[in-house]
């Protein structure tokens, strides 16, 4: 598929939440949606999400965007 393996937002978006559920729901397909600090994370990096003890997400960048970053839309 096309689909994201994942979704990595700055602050809390109650559309995409309810999507991600949908289609849980609907098309048994189920996709991380993390609320975290993005300023380190420019588009067409590699990012790994994992679940920490706490249940926390643990989200890291494992291999950097080759080339120059897209700027970031504020």
């Amino acid at each position: 598929g096309t689909a994201p393996a994942g979704i990595i937002l700055q602050r809390p978006d109650p559309i995409l939440a309810v999507g991600a559920i949908v289609a849980e729901f609907l098309y048994d397909v189920s996709m991380p949606l993390v609320v975290c600090d993005i300023s380190g994370i420019v588009s067409g990096d590699r990012i790994a999400i994992g679940l920490g003890e706490d249940a926390q997400a643990i989200v890291s960048r494992i291999q950097p965007a080759i080339g120059p970053a897209a700027p970031r839309r504020q």
